[in-house]
């Protein structure tokens, strides 16, 4: 089954907002939210509720293993999904394998993973600013091909302080729904090139700026 058309104005490699598909079911909260089409679920989780930096996890002294409920809704939703014989996507921005996560909320949502390897067929990532993937493993002190489990795919970004414009396409299963391959697109800001083209895209933006300020009434700052 061919996958509905998709208007997605959000990227995983740094801030999730306002996801939109079009087609769907959906139920959209202030922390998770989840998209059914065709055979498949995608579940896309706040995973900055695990991460160490968040520190309105540190004003309470009472211990949260689940701090809003994340897990609460991801084990019931794969549940689902696997009664229904549905393939799962899960999306987060930061992904579980890091240094960065709280260790007990990396390891629930790992146990959660291994349940359910057999339904879910993606998880997709971003946060690190660099292309990268992690896998896991059913046993991590005998980290073998026979004994990875599931992939994280990351997405690389541009920041204001490192990285290069990048994306990934992916190569999807249309029955499965699993990733087959991927390819990722950059460019190279080092590039005389590409300087050339930013610079000069910049000049023209600049010019349309002053045109409609100048049509507004408005005087722009001088650099």
């Amino acid at each position: 089954m061919p996958l509905p058309s998709v208007d997605v104005d959000f990227d995983i490699g740094h801030i999730p907002v306002s996801p939109r598909w079009h087609g769907a079911v959906d139920v959209v909260l202030d922390r998770w939210w989840f998209e059914t089409f065709g055979n498949a679920r995608i579940i896309s989780l706040n995973t900055g509720f695990w991460y160490k930096v968040n520190f309105w996890l540190y004003g309470s002294t009472e211990s949260q293993p689940d701090p809003n409920g994340l897990l609460s809704f991801m084990v019931p939703q794969l549940q689902e999904a696997e009664d229904a014989g549905e393939r799962v996507w899960i999306m987060g921005h930061i992904p579980m394998g890091g240094r960065d996560v709280f260790h007990d909320q990396s390891n629930y949502y790992d146990q959660v993973i291994q349940r359910y390897r057999r339904t879910i067929v993606g998880q997709f990532f971003g946060h690190t600013h660099a292309d990268k993937f992690q896998l896991a493993y059913s046993n991590y002190s005998y980290q073998t091909k026979d004994t990875a489990t599931s992939m994280s795919w990351i997405a690389p970004v541009l920041t204001p302080r490192s990285g290069n414009p990048a994306f990934k396409v992916y190569d999807v299963d249309p029955d499965t729904y699993e990733v087959m391959d991927m390819k990722v697109y950059s460019s190279d800001l080092r590039s005389p090139d590409i300087r050339k083209i930013l610079h000069g895209l910049t000049c023209t933006a600049l010019k349309i700026s002053t045109a409609l300020s100048s049509q507004a009434g408005l005087t722009l700052p001088q650099r």
